[in-house]
């Protein structure tokens, strides 16, 4: 599998992204939630997008907490 790296993404591009992994539907219809606190994913509150394997993601939100909890969990 070729890794991809994208280090930022501006709003305007967003939806473009999520829809070219196919994600864009199911944040519309608030099928994801952060993997921290489980709040529901918008568009407005998206902070992070992690992938993960078989074209699956994990998304973080916007709560400050919720970042630094991810990491805390990703350092070292």
């Amino acid at each position: 599998m070729k890794e991809n790296k994208i280090p930022a993404v501006y709003k305007e591009d967003l939806s473009k992204l999520l829809s070219s992994i196919g994600e864009n539907d199911p944040i519309l219809n608030g099928e994801r939630t952060c993997m921290v606190c489980s709040k529901i994913i918008t568009f407005d509150n998206l902070q992070l997008i992690i992938p993960k394997v078989s074209n699956e993601f994990n998304y973080v939100c916007n709560d400050s907490e919720c970042i630094s909890k991810f990491n805390t969990l990703t350092e070292g």
